[in-house]
């Protein structure tokens, strides 16, 4: 396995590792998000986000959504090498 491979490996097992938390985080305090606005089940994924987030640049969460789709399908390769 070449350093890049390796590199791009640990980066991605890095950025899933930070997302997986970010998730529980947010699982565990989703009541707090409800105490801020109204929530809306979040595009394309589990869970629910606060809507006037949305609302503000569903752009940029679009562009988001798709990052993390393509990190998880490089992860999810290389896995699997």
């Amino acid at each position: 396995m070449s350093t890049v491979a390796k590199i791009a490996g640990v980066a991605s097992a890095g950025m899933m590792l930070f997302m997986g938390i970010k998730k529980a985080y947010s699982a565990y305090h989703g009541n707090e998000q409800e105490e801020e606005g109204k929530t809306m089940k979040k595009p394309g994924e589990d869970g629910r986000m606060l809507r006037r987030d949305f609302e503000e640049n569903p752009k940029d969460y679009f562009l988001d959504h798709r990052r993390r789709q393509k990190l998880e399908k490089t992860v999810r390769m290389n896995e699997t090498k």
